[in-house]
């Protein structure tokens, strides 16, 4: 048998290596801080879910400031923030272990460790914290768990107590020295006043011979001398403005600084307001360094933060995360310059109808710039909050005025009083701004309640807010629409409005989101109208 042998000849020889865990830098170093405190195991009451979070890196966990780290035991359910609870399976490492890979458990509230798929990085780190690699849950929901008990040292109880026992006592030797001090001029005084009174006088009451001559200098007011002597009113040199309010502590303003020219762009699809069913929700602004001016965009579109009539009572509009940010109350005008505005929060609370309770959440400053748009100085959120984020619009920009480019809709059938009809404005082609006629005269819409099956449909929608007046300029409302048992049942999308010399209205009217929905307008009383049908006969 003859020996079979190969003969290979290798060119351009490549070397594959397995991927290695080596870390280009220290994770206990190069970090991101998450201070989410209702990610405590004794939080309830939330629906977070992790796997729509956007986990990128080391993280190191905070409680409201405070070091904390994730739950060595199992979490009950519906804690957390969330419903499953995820807990590290083991024991935190030491720091010679280095980076060690830590498995982590979903309780299912049946089994503790039903859902066990994932395992995550962790490394112990000088200063007794810990960091992770968190990564993402495969279902919802799932959200990390912290504990709530902290270690504590003693040994920095111990100096903490030591200083201020140390403090007590130099403040009570201070007060000590102060009221010893207080009681040697008190002695002194009274020394001095009763040597005086016996050494000026001496007399004898037989013979009243003076043993001495005293000399006393008099001081007298000559204003009660001469109280009819004009005088002249010295000229003082003047104290330089410098010199005063000395307590007030003040820096230069820059005066050339405007925010309108210097700003940073946030442009995020997911704050949109407008999707009521946006199912981004793993984003957090309390994990944002914001600095400075802002001016917000939609992909690309001019945008501004969404004041509270976009909230909508029945619609999950989360703007990217957990708790919507609102503007409470309107934009600033250009002449305003910079003012300051309240942002509120609105509740996620699952029960009919309350989707839209608010609550005061921090302030703003905001200014109105040449152009149409709006720059924020946004600062982080409380990190009480459960993953808040900015909620933004986005408008058309004008390059017209609509009080002079607008669609005439003369619509009878809209009137308040009008019945019989089904028509539903949702299948209307709305493009632009309109102004309200009823047979050619001028009208607008109600500004209350309307009964339903009125203005041709059956949920008539009516504006909930006083129309603007020509000084306001744009200004955004809220329409509502009667369901019959509520007037505000249904809030659909906010439109724009603007006051037009010759006491005209224009509106930005949209879409509304049932069918059968209409736009009503509001009436005309039957002297003007049967004045107009005289005049034009």
């Amino acid at each position: 048998m003859s020996d079979i042998y190969y003969i290979m000849h290798f060119s351009n020889v490549f070397c594959l290596t397995a991927t290695s865990n080596t870390l280009s830098s220290d994770p206990c170093k190069t970090y991101t801080s998450l201070d989410q405190p209702w990610r405590a195991d004794n939080e309830t009451g939330l629906d977070i879910c992790d796997s729509n979070f956007f986990f990128h890196g080391w993280y190191r966990l905070f409680y409201y400031g405070m070091n904390i780290r994730l739950a060595e035991s199992c979490v009950d359910v519906n804690k957390c923030g969330s419903y499953y609870t995820l807990w590290l399976n083991g024991a935190h490492p030491q720091i010679e272990d280095g980076v060690v890979r830590r498995q982590v458990c979903a309780n299912a509230g049946y089994d503790c460790c039903f859902f066990s798929s994932i395992s995550i990085q962790v490394k112990a780190c000088p200063g007794d914290y810990y960091v992770y690699k968190l990564i993402r849950p495969p279902y919802c929901n799932m959200a990390y768990c912290t504990g709530t008990t902290f270690k504590i040292d003693f040994i920095y109880v111990f100096l903490l107590l030591l200083l201020l026992l140390l403090l007590l006592l130099l403040l009570l030797i201070i007060i000590i020295i102060i009221i010893i001090i207080i009681i040697i001029i008190i002695i002194i005084i009274s020394s001095s006043s009763s040597s005086s009174s016996s050494s000026r006088s001496s007399y004898n009451n037989n013979n009243f011979i003076h043993d001495s001559v005293y000399l006393y200098r008099v001081y007298c007011n000559w204003k009660y001398l001469f109280p009819d002597v004009s005088t002249i009113a010295p000229n003082p040199t003047p104290t330089p403005a410098t010199n005063l309010n000395t307590n007030m502590i003040s820096s230069p303003a820059d005066q050339s600084f405007d925010p309108c020219n210097t700003y940073s762009i946030v442009d995020d699809y997911w704050r949109n307001a407008r999707n009521r069913y946006n199912n981004y929700r793993g984003h957090d602004d309390t994990i944002v360094e914001w600095e400075g001016w802002y001016r917000l965009y939609i992909e690309g579109k001019s945008a501004q933060i969404a004041d509270t009539n976009w909230c909508q009572e029945y619609y999950m509009i989360r703007c990217g995360g957990n708790t919507p940010l609102w503007l409470n109350g309107s934009h600033p005008r250009l002449e305003d310059g910079i003012v300051t505005r309240e942002i509120y929060r609105s509740h996620k609370y699952w029960n009919y109808g309350s989707l839209c309770t608010f609550s005061r959440s921090h302030s703003v400053q905001v200014k109105a710039c040449p152009g149409g748009y709006y720059v924020y100085k946004l600062t982080k959120p409380d990190v009480s909050l459960p993953m808040p984020t900015y909620c933004a619009v986005a408008f058309n920009s004008l390059s017209y005025d609509p009080c002079h480019n607008y669609i005439s809709l003369d619509q009878p059938w809209r009137a308040s009083n009008e019945t019989g009809l089904s028509i539903c404005d949702r299948n209307f082609d709305w493009n632009g701004w309109y102004r309200l006629f009823y047979y050619g005269m001028n009208i607008h819409m109600p500004e209350s309640c309307v009964d339903v099956n009125k203005c041709g449909t059956y949920y008539s929608i009516w504006l909930n807010g006083p129309h603007p007046q020509m000084e306001d300029g744009v200004v955004t409302r809220q329409v509502c629409g009667n369901a019959g048992y509520d007037c505000c049942y249904f809030r659909s999308t906010p439109i724009r409005v603007k006051a037009c010399p010759g006491n005209y209205y224009v509106y930005e009217l949209v879409s509304t989101e049932y069918c059968n929905m209409a736009y009503c307008t509001g009436t005309i009383q039957f002297y003007r109208f049967l004045s107009r049908i005289l005049f034009n006969i």
